[in-house]
């Protein structure tokens, strides 16, 4: 008897949903992995790459993003290059990201690289933008350079057309016409370190 009711369960929940009723079990939380609403949050796009024919490609090297969202501080730390782990781009190497944020202020603070022994080499930024709910913002391609082999260098190019064709191969919803691109008001503030 208890087997035939474990079997009927999803088709009745199927219609009790048809109906317009919802089981406890079936509700989402209306809060995401961070304690944040979703209606909160934003959709941000970007890329990052770093071009190195100079010197022997360091062990990991990240961009650090600074938030500030109802009053609390977080440090996201995005892999620019990781010998360890496979990119989503080759030459040069890098990762493309999707990611839900909550919306607040945000500052781009540094690119940092970590090499043999430990040696740390930073590209302090300082390049704000906000973040609004339910937002989907295309941040652009942020390409870390050695110019010349001297010192670091950093660009923002506006590879959108890439980034919609990674989107579709990720079986994403995300429509190209509710992407705000902010790559010209991020490329800006670049121009003045």
């Amino acid at each position: 008897m208890q087997k035939n009711i474990l079997s009927i369960y999803p088709i009745a929940l199927f219609f009790l949903t048809l109906l317009g009723c919802k089981s406890s079990a079936v509700n989402e939380s209306p809060y995401g992995y961070d304690g944040v609403k979703k209606g909160d949050q934003a959709t941000v796009m970007l890329s990052v790459r770093f071009d190195n024919h100079c010197e022997e490609n360091p062990y990991t090297t990240v961009l650090e993003i600074e938030g500030i969202s109802n009053n609390k501080k977080s440090v996201r730390k995005l892999d620019v290059y990781k010998r360890i782990r496979a990119g989503d781009f080759d030459d040069p190497p890098g990762y493309f990201y999707v990611q839900s944020w909550p919306a607040g202020q945000y500052h781009i603070s540094q690119f940092s690289s970590v090499k043999r022994y430990s040696t740390e080499v930073t590209l302090d930024l300082d390049i704000y933008f906000d973040l609004m709910p339910g937002t989907v913002n295309y941040l652009g391609q942020f390409i870390l350079t050695i110019p010349k082999c001297s010192k670091y260098q950093v660009g923002i190019e506006n590879d959108l057309r890439t980034a919609l064709k990674l989107l579709k191969e990720q079986g994403s919803d995300i429509e190209s016409s509710s992407i705000i691109s902010r790559v010209r008001e991020l490329s800006r503030q670049l121009v003045r370190i």
